[in-house]
């Protein structure tokens, strides 16, 4: 497919954290991937999703539509589009602007209907969260099942890779298959939407101080 070239847009709205986290959660920042992409005129998003998050974002985030990573300068977050046109990538940076406010952000409805067997985790009913909050709050918790964190770790989102953007009825039949586990830190797990397998999904094990990063031993 095309690599469509630069642009130069910028999107940039206003999160708020959710629950008591401090730092700025995946699924905010995938609803509004795609909402800046809306906004630059890339809709619709019909291909692949791709979000790798290497840390925390704890201040206003900025989606650069176009940006190229450098290595040595490399971003919090980068993300890969596929439109009918191209793809279109770019970087997710911290500004200076803090966050203020939080949302409240309860998934126990996730916990309460989850079904957990083995290496397999299965969303049983309508929880009425959204379809990304459902991905990463039942993979967060079959992890936590599964291969619960020692003290002072947590499993951490590394990278989102959608075959296509999730949708509203995807929400009540997810179902996480842990596939592989490198070295008891790292997993990647596939998502499936009604036994449709719509991508796959990176944990790490990590901690405030050792935040999640992309591996190329996945790649």
């Amino acid at each position: 497919m095309t690599v469509l070239p630069v642009c130069t847009f910028v999107h940039a709205p206003t999160f708020k954290f959710r629950g008591t986290r401090d730092y700025v959660h995946s699924t905010d920042m995938y609803t509004e991937l795609l909402a800046g992409a809306d906004a630059a005129g890339f809709s619709p998003v019909d291909g692949t999703v791709e979000l790798g998050v290497r840390r925390w974002i704890r201040t206003q985030p900025e989606f650069h539509f176009g940006a190229e990573a450098e290595e040595k300068n490399a971003p919090p977050a980068i993300f890969r589009l596929g439109t009918r046109t191209g793809i279109v990538s770019g970087a997710i940076i911290a500004s200076d602007r803090p966050v203020v406010g939080r949302n409240p952000y309860d998934e126990s409805p996730i916990w309460n209907n989850a079904r957990i067997y083995g290496n397999r985790a299965e969303i049983t009913a309508d929880t009425g969260l959204k379809p990304i909050e459902v991905v990463t709050a039942l993979c967060t918790f079959h992890h936590r099942k599964t291969h619960p964190p020692p003290v002072g770790k947590r499993w951490l989102l590394a990278r989102l890779y959608l075959l296509r953007p999730l949708r509203p009825e995807d929400a009540s039949a997810i179902t996480i298959c842990i596939d592989r586990i490198v070295g008891g830190v790292m997993t990647r797990s596939t998502i499936l939407a009604a036994m449709e397998r719509v991508g796959e999904i990176d944990f790490m094990l990590g901690s405030a101080s050792a935040l999640p990063m992309t591996d190329k031993r996945f790649e």
